[in-house]
């Protein structure tokens, strides 16, 4: 996957149901947010064939720092967004792998 970064101003949070995900940052930075999905308030309800529900954005959620090799691991009960670092846009690469909860 390859995007550019961008603020935190209406950027979604999203989980997922169906899949744990697993992100490999290749290159670019990157802030990962992630928050507890049961404390969001739903935005888009849950989309079977995309596994996704997005969730208003929230001022209280932990902060990580991602930069290149650095993996994440995000679980359903994981809502998790993904902003500029620094406020400075970014063209991030990353690999995302999904490993069934079943």
């Amino acid at each position: 996957i390859e995007y550019e970064t961008k603020g935190d101003v209406g950027n979604y949070y999203e989980s997922h149901r169906k899949y744990v995900d697993i992100q490999l940052l290749l290159s670019g930075e990157e802030i990962m947010q992630i928050v507890d999905a049961s404390k969001l308030q739903v935005a888009v309800p849950y989309d079977v064939s995309r596994d996704c529900t997005l969730y208003k954005p929230i001022n209280c959620a932990a902060s990580i720092i991602l930069r290149p090799n650095s993996i994440m691991v995000l679980y359903p009960n994981d809502g998790h967004r993904s902003i500029a670092y620094n406020e400075t846009s970014s063209k991030v690469l990353k690999v995302v792998g999904k490993v069934s909860v079943d």
